[in-house]
């Protein structure tokens, strides 16, 4: 099977095959927890290779000023035609050797950097009144509060694209879980998630297509 590596950039696709990947990438999972244990977290993917530059296309973008060394360049991993994952690229050039040195992350290894509170019985009860109407117990579901999670974390700009939960895990997972006067108090979006991820004994990951999806152990 033939590796492909394939760059991003707004004016332009960068292709490297096998004859430019110098060395081959290295892809993993980075968890808190012990790798060998089922981790009810938020499971970012990270990667590293080198490329070499053909026709010194990279270098003219830092000669440019449009790549630097802070620049993030979107980057998509293919065995043959078959794309296995979706990643944010770090790129350090060697200009001796005209090497890309390659760092990837995915997008929820920010996670960790992004502030965010958690909330109140009341945020729950205003961004859902209708259902609240008429009850006599504040208590929501495991799915209301992972909608509440996504929605947050698509209005702090950060992610879009979710895989939709089968109706079979809502109805056997996510429902059958209760939360008494839900409130979560937090300090970063990752801790909330991960909160999350240990309530409902599940993990959250990016799949090949780049989608944010909810693993649940059985």
């Amino acid at each position: 099977m033939t590796t492909i590596i394939k760059l991003i950039f707004p004016t332009e696709t960068i292709t490297y095959t096998e004859n430019e990947i110098i060395k081959n990438y290295v892809r993993g999972s980075q968890v808190i927890s012990d790798a060998s244990t089922i981790s009810f977290e938020v499971c970012s993917q990270y990667g590293s290779c080198v490329l070499y530059d053909k026709n010194k296309v990279i270098l003219g973008k830092i000669q440019a000023g449009t790549l630097t060394a802070e620049s993030i360049v979107p980057c998509e991993l293919y065995l043959d035609s078959t794309l296995i994952g979706k990643y944010e690229a770090e790129i350090e050039y060697d200009i001796i050797k005209n090497y890309l040195n390659i760092e990837l992350y995915d997008s929820l290894a920010r996670w960790t950097n992004i502030k965010y509170n958690g909330f109140t019985y009341d945020d729950i009860y205003k961004s859902d009144a209708e259902y609240f109407s008429g009850k006599t117990e504040a208590e929501i579901n495991g799915y209301m509060l992972y909608n509440k999670l996504k929605a947050d974390t698509i209005a702090l700009g950060v992610e879009y694209n979710w895989k939709t939960i089968p109706l079979e895990i809502i109805n056997a997972y996510f429902l059958t879980v209760t939360l008494k006067v839900p409130y979560l108090e937090c300090e970063t979006l990752l801790e909330a998630w991960n909160n999350f991820c240990l309530l409902m004994r599940c993990a959250i990951f990016k799949n090949e297509s780049g989608e944010i999806e909810v693993l649940i152990y059985e």
